[in-house]
């Protein structure tokens, strides 16, 4: 109407209900939109249980994990004054390189004596294996010797048993007449004179045993002498040894290669064996060291995947394997291991350290520190 009162249509039309908002051919009311969120929950929760019954049960774990590396300590092995400091803190070292030098004039002082008393051994030793093959010469020809006395010894015998049987022959004839007295004396004669050279002969052939026996000692004794001079020579070999080794050693060297931390030594210092220098972190092998509750431990296994996420890195994630378990928990290792055999006992669960070995590539080697706290993560699908 011209004075703006809606007409009977407008009215009708106005009060006409609105039809609902279609999707996909459903009509879209508040009941259909509280069951859409209700069948997607249902959904969604059905989604999460089955893949916690597929994967996440078997998920084991924890943030008590930390990085961890086979730290390598540099001690001297003699004692000295530091000459010279090769490195610095956070310097970059191979296998072998050295790392310090301690005063070494003692111990060329020392090698040079070492050469010295070696030297000296071998020419006593020289001189003992002379004598000893001098006194068994000497044998040999005191053998020659008693050869001979026992050959003037038979020649004498026999000289002695002739003249007996002439003497013995010419002693018949003269009771007979046969010969005169002047003969029988002159054969009595030889007679004697034979048996007095047996004699001599026998004496000299008991004196050439005796000095054969003499030698022979002295044989013995060049031999000892010789096997002590050996001796000599080997342990002067040893002390040469000895001392080219401290001479070595008053260059320290790095055991392995990594990056040099720890540092404690300066030029001027004196160092003593045993004293630690300087370490050793070789960044390209570290490991993980994850403590998992001993409830975690049931389907762990060596050879499992690991996942490893690093805190100091924003959470990036590296993978690896499970290496090992430690034979024991760590309370076990404790300088004072929990006895809990006393009467106040309260169950924990225990800790175990496992060990993670990384799978880092060459351009990641280096960005993990030991010490750095990460979560590690095991999946124990794979059965025992």
């Amino acid at each position: 109407m011209a004075d703006g009162t809606p007409t009977l249509t407008q009215t009708a039309q106005a009060q006409a209900p609105v039809p609902p908002r279609m999707v996909f051919g459903v009509p879209v009311t508040r009941r259909s939109i509280i069951l859409g969120v209700a069948i997607a929950a249902v959904l969604a929760v059905l989604a999460l249980c089955g893949q916690w019954l597929t994967f996440g049960r078997f998920q084991q774990s924890t943030d008590n994990a930390y990085v961890r590396a086979d730290i390598s300590p540099v001690s001297p092995q003699v004692q000295g004054i530091v000459r010279q400091v090769l490195v610095n803190d956070n310097d970059a070292v191979a296998a072998g390189q050295p790392l310090a030098l301690i005063e070494d004039a003692d111990f060329l002082a020392k090698l040079a004596k070492a050469k010295a008393d070696l030297a000296a051994a071998r020419a006593n030793l020289i001189g003992r294996q002379a004598s000893a093959r001098g006194a068994g010469e000497q044998v040999g020809q005191q053998g020659a010797q008693i050869d001979r006395a026992q050959a003037a010894l038979a020649a004498a015998q026999a000289d002695r048993a002739k003249l007996a049987a002439d003497r013995q022959r010419y002693q018949t004839l003269f009771d007979k007449g046969l010969v005169a007295e002047a003969r029988l004396q002159s054969i009595d004669a030889d007679a004697r004179r034979a048996a007095a050279v047996e004699r001599a002969a026998a004496a000299e052939l008991a004196w050439q045993s005796g000095q054969r026996d003499v030698l022979s000692s002295s044989r013995a004794r060049a031999g000892g002498d010789v096997l002590a001079s050996v001796a000599a020579v080997e342990a002067a070999q040893a002390a040469l040894a000895a001392a080219q080794l401290d001479l070595d050693r008053t260059v320290l060297r790095a055991p392995v290669a990594g990056i040099v931390g720890a540092r404690t030594i300066e030029s001027g210092q004196l160092t003593r064996p045993g004293q630690q220098a300087m370490a050793i972190v070789p960044l390209d092998k570290v490991y993980v060291v994850a403590n998992f509750k001993e409830t975690q431990l049931a389907r762990m296994a060596p050879g499992q995947k690991a996942t490893v996420k690093v805190d100091g890195l924003g959470g990036r994630a590296f993978t690896g394997a499970l290496a090992s378990l430690a034979p024991a928990s760590g309370s076990q290792f404790a300088i004072v291991p929990t006895d809990t055999a006393t009467g106040n006992f309260t169950k924990i669960v225990q800790r175990v350290p496992v060990k993670i070995q990384l799978d880092m590539a060459p351009a990641d080697q280096g960005k993990l520190r030991p010490g750095m706290s990460v979560t590690a993560i095991i999946d124990t699908r794979a059965a025992r």
